[in-house]
């Protein structure tokens, strides 16, 4: 069990995660809870099945009574076409997607003045964490993990192949990808009229890149180039569990 220190991961106990150290994220310099033993509040780990939290002198109620719940799932699927359908890889699995957290978790908190990574932006706290990656792979499509009701944005920028990692920034680099969501019954024109547009349900549209025969710029080529990650979340309360993370489709014939 390590505490967050310059240049190095830190493990905070139970768990076994870690945060990686700068550029890569800045949760470290923020002494983010879920990275630094000496802030950690818990949320990361709370059970496994048949686990009770309770304390040592509580009796555990309804022991022989499993409490019984419902979940619902909604698919969306299209016949396969090899005309049209363009097999893909998941970057995740071929060591391109870019992790803030510890590799994905961190803690949101609650924003107020002198808060590490707090701002104050149109009377509305945020906290902002930031991270850089060396690119690999060209993306077809881009997905950015992130949770409600605290995610507000995602964005991706790419600098000039060869300049320094730890220069790359959201000013010196250009925009490959932003997703913000998108609030179903709000009007949106992002999801008006689409199976999305449903009141109490949330959107995180993808970025996609592929044929221009169907309105799409070409796929992005990253390899090598160094890329900034800014996620923003809003912290009028704290959150635990917040994630971060891009998880990209890379070309197939890319290994």
């Amino acid at each position: 069990m390590r505490s967050a220190g310059s240049g190095r991961a830190a493990h905070f106990g139970g768990g076994g995660k870690s945060c990686a150290p700068y550029p890569t994220t800045v949760l470290n310099e923020q002494r983010n809870p879920t990275c630094d033993i000496r802030h950690y509040r818990g949320g990361q780990w709370a059970c496994k099945h048949m686990w009770s939290l309770l304390d040592a002198d509580q009796p555990i109620p309804w022991a022989d009574t499993p409490l019984v719940f419902a979940h619902k799932f909604r698919f969306y699927v299209q016949p396969y076409r090899a005309d049209y359908h363009k097999q893909l890889t998941l970057g995740e699995t071929a060591g391109s997607a870019f992790l803030l957290g510890s590799p994905w978790e961190y803690d949101v908190p609650q924003c107020a003045a002198g808060v590490a990574g707090c701002s104050l932006v149109d009377g509305t706290w945020v906290h902002t964490v930031t991270g850089n990656w060396r690119g690999r792979h060209t993306f077809a499509a881009l997905n950015h993990h992130c949770h409600a009701p605290t995610c507000l944005s995602m964005s991706l920028y790419a600098c000039e192949k060869g300049s320094p990692l730890e220069q790359c920034s959201a000013s010196s680099g250009r925009l490959v990808c932003r997703t913000a969501p998108v609030y179903g019954g709000s009007g949106s024109a992002a999801v008006g009229g689409s199976r999305f547009d449903e009141a109490g349900y949330i959107a995180i549209p993808d970025c996609f890149w592929g044929d221009a025969a169907y309105g799409l710029e070409e796929p992005v080529d990253l390899e090598g180039v160094p890329l900034h990650i800014v996620k923003v979340a809003n912290a009028t309360y704290g959150h635990y569990g917040e994630m971060a993370g891009g998880q990209p489709w890379v070309l197939s014939e890319v290994k």
